[in-house]
């Protein structure tokens, strides 16, 4: 046989002076596999032809071999550059720091079990009522629900139980030719399956648009690329996935109906495009509430549940930097305890060398980087009371009166001065008051009424806020950015760029711990409660007789 043959399924062949009377192009987003089944359809093919030779079980989403694709081009005048944007190989590149054909994040295209619990390709029955062909996204085992329809994707026809794909069908499972809004195993109309809406439609993040951006979602500017975001939360779920760690779900802050959702084979599962949807869509969204407010959250809920680093370790898997990051300066490397005496053994050992006797050298000794009973020693006041809060603004005023005029060092203290300010007032975190805009800081600064109590220091507070934004917007500002250039965000570094939060908190932790008392916390988020003290009642506290603010007044 020639080389110019052409394989179509079932063995028949056909020459390639028979060329494809019709010559349809992809749709937006449209999978490869599901243009050329909707091209083979159209020009009387039952399943889409195929050059000779061409293996017969890869892939078809994936982007063809070179022979096939310059085959492809020829055939229906179409780009490699198009060929390639509908193919896996287009996003999967994007969903690893390293871009290689990993394919952790890529569901199966041919489920090896006949399983209700087995994973394959999904798609959306109104999706495909709308426009009947594949998406590619669909293929993407973090995509569990469709954001236009608010409805749970399927993945199974619900009258045979088979995946719905043309592509996940050997040829001999369906002898007749069906449309690609229909089961291709048992020909029923998809488009009439009834949709369920979805157990937690108000996702923070929809994961598929920033894989089609190329960005990292917003809130994360500590990771760098959009590979290495998607590969920390592809460890965390590794890390759910593991038996020992499944008790971490009873502290996910999720809705009932999502947190019950169980299947009996999902624990079986080594990874995270082997689970049924269902499954998946609970652990991917307990990753995503996790890393809301990094890394405390992260931190506090593994605590809580005892994930330990050894835990991170026992996956073997690489870290990407912001997730190792926060693993080794926050987890203890394992599960141990500290007695009250090896502390005190441990500040002796500090006394006798004449070092400083710190908590953090403490656990340095003892080879841990959490320990309840050095807590307990060294035991800090997570609030700080209205009285310190002035005394802290205080040092920053004597601060500011030291710092010569022509230095960047008095921009510094107005800048930060400032931004702590905002963050009493505002009570948020540092972040939180980087980003805002001339416009919330202005609404902030404006001016309440006197009244008594609490509301006094407050106006007091709000003045010199005002005060000390006059002074940034018109000395300041102005010599950290070029002319013209936007106000938001209204905090900006040198040269125009963001600022980090751990630096503005480093610079002002350093007043803290060498000005305030040596048992209040060392973080400025001690302060952001001090004007009302409504500080939210952690879950330890809560089971505390002692749940009112411990703040003295004036």
């Amino acid at each position: 046989m020639n080389s110019n043959t052409i394989v179509i399924s079932g063995g028949a062949r056909l020459d390639s002076w028979a060329m494809f009377l019709l010559r349809p192009r992809p749709s937006p987003l449209e999978s490869l596999s599901s243009w050329r089944q909707r091209a083979g359809l159209q020009n009387g093919y039952r399943k889409y032809p195929r050059p000779k030779p061409s293996p017969d079980h890869r892939d078809p989403d994936w982007k063809p071999a070179a022979t096939e694709a310059a085959w492809l081009s020829d055939n229906f005048q179409l780009p490699f550059e198009l060929i390639h944007k509908h193919s896996l190989d287009y996003y999967n590149a994007r969903l690893n720091a390293s871009g290689t054909s990993d394919q952790r994040w890529i569901l199966p295209f041919h489920p090896t079990s006949d399983s209700p619990y087995a994973s394959g390709p999904v798609l959306c029955p109104n999706c495909l009522q709308d426009q009947p062909y594949l998406r590619l996204f669909w293929r993407m085992a973090f995509y569990t629900f469709c954001p236009l329809h608010g409805s749970v994707l399927i993945e199974r026809c619900p009258d045979c139980g088979a995946s719905m794909w043309p592509s996940t069908m050997p040829s001999r499972a369906h002898p007749n030719s069906f449309a690609l809004s229909h089961c291709q195993r048992c020909g029923a109309d998809l488009t009439t399956v009834a949709s369920h809406p979805s157990l937690y439609p108000d996702n923070a993040l929809d994961l598929w648009i920033h894989v089609e951006q190329n960005k990292v979602p917003s809130g994360y500017g500590h990771i760098s690329s959009l590979g290495e975001f998607m590969d920390g939360i592809w460890v965390i779920c590794q890390l759910m996935l593991r038996r020992q760690s499944h008790h971490i779900y009873s502290f996910l802050d999720l809705p009932s109906r999502l947190m019950n959702t169980s299947f009996p084979e999902a624990a079986k599962s080594q990874s995270i495009r082997s689970l049924p949807l269902l499954e998946r869509d609970r652990l991917i969204k307990g990753v995503l509430w996790l890393l809301q407010d990094w890394p405390y959250r992260f931190v506090d809920v593994c605590r809580a549940a005892k994930i330990t680093r050894k835990d991170f370790i026992a996956n073997r898997i690489l870290h990407p930097p912001w997730l190792e990051d926060a693993i080794s300066e926050h987890l203890t490397l394992r599960k141990r305890g500290t007695t009250y005496g090896a502390v005190i053994s441990a500040i002796s050992s500090l006394e006798n060398s004449a070092e400083k006797v710190t908590k953090t050298a403490v656990r340095h000794i003892l080879g841990v980087t959490e320990c309840r009973a050095a807590d307990k020693v060294f035991e800090q006041r997570k609030h700080a009371s209205s009285h310190e809060l002035f005394l802290m603004c205080g040092h920053l005023e004597h601060a500011l009166s030291l710092a010569p005029e022509a230095r960047d060092q008095r921009a510094t203290i107005i800048r930060d001065y400032l931004i702590f300010l905002l963050s009493v007032l505002s009570e948020t975190s540092i972040e939180a008051v980087l980003v805002m805009s001339n416009a919330q800081v202005m609404s902030l600064t404006s001016h309440p009424a006197a009244t008594l109590g609490s509301e006094v220091r407050r106006r007091l507070l709000t003045q010199r806020a005002d005060q000390l934004n006059s002074l940034y917007g018109t000395v300041v500002r102005p010599n950290l950015v070029l002319e013209n250039a936007p106000t938001d965000p209204w905090f900006v570094a040198r040269n125009g760029g963001a600022m980090a939060g751990h630096s503005v908190r480093d610079r002002l932790a350093k007043i803290i711990r060498s000005k305030m008392s040596a048992d209040l916390w060392n973080s400025v988020d001690a302060f952001r409660y001090s004007l009302s003290g409504n500080a939210p009642v952690g879950r330890r506290r809560s089971r505390s007789p002692y749940l009112g603010f411990q703040g003295e007044l004036f």
